[in-house]
């Protein structure tokens, strides 16, 4: 073999490697989470949107009044769709009562004609 059939072989081969790296490297980093975050427990949850992979909460931590926003998402493991997982949480800083703060009814959550916007959401069963 002539050393330009060699050298275009070994070039093919270090991209192929290079692009192999790449998807470990960014595979792993999705899937490790950056720090230890509490998930609040005890929630009343004031809203809600979702899209194909992600599922967005608004909830009121009731062990001290908070806004928080937890944010989900199937993270693909390997060539198969993954589970819903923790993507992020969001500690607003912005304290509230939870028995005045309103309900927000999304487009996009299920629910039934003629409830009104602050009233509690009567979920279709």
């Amino acid at each position: 073999k002539s050393y330009y059939t060699r050298s275009v072989v070994l070039m093919k081969k270090i991209i192929i490697l290079c692009f192999a790296l790449l998807f470990l490297f960014s595979t792993t980093a999705a899937m490790a989470t950056k720090e230890e975050v509490r998930v609040p427990t005890k929630v009343k949850v004031i809203s809600q949107s979702c899209m194909a992979e992600r599922l967005c909460i608004t909830v009121i931590d009731l062990e001290c009044n908070e806004v928080v926003v937890i944010f989900y998402s199937v993270l693909a493991s390997g060539l198969f769709k993954g589970s819903l997982k923790l993507n992020n949480l969001i500690r607003t800083g912005m304290f509230v009562e939870p028995d005045e703060q309103a309900y927000v009814i999304g487009q996009d959550a299920p629910f039934v004609e003629g409830n009104e916007q602050g009233k509690e959401p009567k979920f279709p069963r």
